[in-house]
């Protein structure tokens, strides 16, 4: 895998470029982005975009998500 990170003012970039081998599919090629941005000081929104390309069936499956996330804390 090739992996490169970056920054561009407030937000973090993570570039991800790949092969595979799937052994019941043969093997394939992901490329995936993810956009991470902190929205307060405990709580992050990261936008991801990614592509899979699988030789066998030569389907190309693409997704975009959105997510927040908040660490856990053990305070009861």
């Amino acid at each position: 895998d090739a992996i490169k990170t970056f920054d561009i003012n407030q937000w973090s970039v993570w570039l991800k470029e790949g092969l595979f081998w799937f052994d019941s599919k043969g093997y394939g090629a992901e490329s995936v982005a993810e956009f991470d941005h902190p929205v307060t000081t405990n709580i992050l929104f990261r936008s991801r975009t990614g592509l899979q390309w699988l030789n066998d069936d030569k389907s190309i499956e693409l997704d975009h998500l959105f997510s927040f996330y908040k660490p856990l804390t053990s305070k009861s």
